[in-house]
């Protein structure tokens, strides 16, 4: 079986929600976490039936590799770095850690 994002899922004992092991996926070299993390934007997309449009700049996602989920909201990989270098400094640290590999993955696209 396939590994998948949520086999890198923990339940934060605070809040009851689940969120990235920044930790274990810290292990995965850059081709992995990639993969892993644009198979689940896929299978957002899928269960959705149809292309977000981004939270910030109001255009349709065309491409699931082209799309980053932050806080809930939909953004395409450059107004994500956009909107992540403002908030970066008001978050959390195990926030911060995940979310700076998607930054890393999304500038490579």
């Amino acid at each position: 079986m396939p590994v998948t994002f949520k086999d890198f899922l923990i339940v934060q004992s605070e809040s009851g929600h689940s969120v990235p092991d920044a930790k274990r996926l810290e292990k995965l070299s850059d081709k992995e976490f990639r993969e892993i993390y644009v198979n689940e934007m896929k299978q957002f997309v899928r269960y959705h039936g149809h292309n977000p449009i981004c939270t910030k700049c109001s255009v349709v996602i065309d491409n699931p590799e082209s799309l980053v989920r932050y806080f809930g909201g939909n953004y395409h990989n450059s107004c994500f770095q956009e909107e992540y270098k403002n908030e970066r400094s008001k978050l959390r640290e195990y926030e911060v850690r995940y979310l700076d590999l998607v930054a890393k993955m999304a500038g490579n696209k």
